[in-house]
């Protein structure tokens, strides 16, 4: 998968200058360049480890040791430490010894009730894990999404500011050109100059807005690229489906995945008091030794040989002053993580209510906006003809000019406002995945 996406985002820097970037590329980039994304990635996989050290703890322990021991003692006792029997030397004691010895244990746990909690504990982590990848995704999807609405916005809305200034420098060079010929008061060239100064300013703070909004963007991609698809001017605004604000508050209180995160935190929470609880048991652990020694020169005490052991350990600590304090917090911890549910739960009902009223009027706005620009329009080419004859003043011909430009950006901004509802609205529901920015690419063009 890697391979492909390094292939794609070769071929697409290559082709830059013929080819347009959709959101689906955009995002596909997003995946193999964008850091943050990559550090999520490798905490999660951090944090699938623990389930097997968890294992690891119900799993016997065998363990190898061996050791060789020279001794050296000068001892004048030593001639007198061996006895005559039967014409056979024994020695009761050796100065000078070397003694060999190894072993093998294994001990396997039996009952550990506080190592089968912790293992339960790290299964439900596990989850908690898997939601909160699952939700840096989806906000990596948003964000992709977001930063290249955004980039397509400001180079919008810095196209109407384009096409106000060049409306107006060409009226103020003519309202300057009737001032020297002696037709209009010098107070037209002012308004005219002021309302072009105006909007240069604009226009030059439209491109700082527009090289922010690319900075962000290719942050994400990892790549500086400005060649993107384009919104299609015949895209349909369509009402959130289904319409019922109830079954979009439901499909939150079910698959919301900060919520569904929170709960997590919760059920974790619970089973860190069944832990705690857990060291009251007593613990059970079987063990078998097998041991080697050989001593040389051999003596009287002297154990060469094998020796093997086999038996039950119990250990048990009925009592522990710290236990039950230890305990209680964790009890006040799961209250906390409880309470944190209700006011999530609140929080996404509420997020939801305000997303789906938004997308919902969206079309509706969107015609009203789009019915106000050319409104605005027709009222601008109107002014313009009552001006030249002499029935308007300059002053009513760069208003109807500058409400005409102000409903084009009213409609731009309320375009880009409605698609960003719409992921808003899908990723409060937990519904939002790659297929929506295929969708969304149906779009572009």
């Amino acid at each position: 998968m890697k391979k492909k996406l390094g292939l794609s985002a070769i071929l697409l820097m290559q082709m830059s200058s013929v080819w347009a970037l959709d959101l689906l590329q955009a995002y596909h980039l997003a995946l193999e360049n964008d850091p943050a994304w990559r550090a999520n990635q490798q905490r999660f996989q951090i944090e699938q480890q623990n389930l097997g050290i968890a294992k690891g703890a119900v799993l016997p322990t065998v363990s190898v040791n061996a050791s060789l021991q020279k001794q050296f003692q000068d001892d004048d006792q030593s001639a007198n430490s061996s006895l005559n029997i039967g014409g056979q030397e024994i020695h009761f004691y050796n100065a000078n010894t070397t003694t060999k010895q190894a072993s093998v244990s294994l001990r396997q746990p039996l009952f550990r009730m506080d190592v089968w909690q912790q293992y339960q504990k790290v299964k439900i982590s596990q989850q908690l894990a898997e939601l909160k990848l699952q939700s840096q995704q989806q906000d990596l999807i948003l964000n992709v999404a977001k930063s290249y609405f955004d980039v397509l916005r400001q180079q919008s809305l810095l196209n109407v500011n384009r096409q106000q200034e060049t409306v107006l420098l060409q009226q103020y060079k003519m309202m300057e050109a009737k001032f020297k010929e002696g037709l209009v008061a010098r107070m037209d060239v002012s308004e005219a100059d002021a309302q072009y100064q105006s909007t240069l300013a604009e226009r030059v703070a439209g491109e700082v807005q527009y090289q922010l909004a690319l900075e962000q963007f290719w942050q994400y991609i990892g790549a500086n690229y400005s060649n993107l698809s384009q919104l299609s001017a015949d895209f349909q605004f369509q009402p959130p489906v289904p319409a019922n604000i109830d079954a979009w508050i439901a499909l939150a209180e079910r698959n919301n995945l900060s919520l569904n995160q929170v709960r997590a935190t919760y059920k974790v929470s619970q089973q860190q008091i069944k832990v705690d609880r857990a060291d009251y048991y007593p613990r059970l652990e079987a063990f078998a030794t097998s041991a080697w020694n050989k001593q040389t020169p051999e003596n009287i005490i002297s154990s060469n040989g094998r020796s093997d052991q086999v038996g039950l350990q119990l250990s048990w600590v009925p009592y522990d002053g710290t236990r039950s304090q230890i305990i209680k917090k964790s009890q006040l911890e799961a209250s906390a993580a409880h309470t944190d549910i209700d006011t999530e739960l609140k929080q996404v009902q509420t997020d939801v209510k305000r997303a789906f009223l938004q997308v919902s009027t969206g079309a509706s706005q969107l015609n009203a906006y789009k019915v106000a620009m050319q409104s605005a329009q027709l009222v601008s080419e109107a002014s313009q003809a009552s001006y030249q004859e002499g029935l308007k003043s300059m002053v009513d011909v760069l208003l109807a000019q500058r409400n005409a430009f102000s409903a084009k950006q009213d409609y731009v901004n309320a375009q880009y406002d409605y698609i960003l509802n719409v992921l808003q609205l899908r990723a409060l529901s937990g519904q939002l995945t790659e297929d929506d920015l295929a969708q969304l690419n149906a779009w572009l063009q």
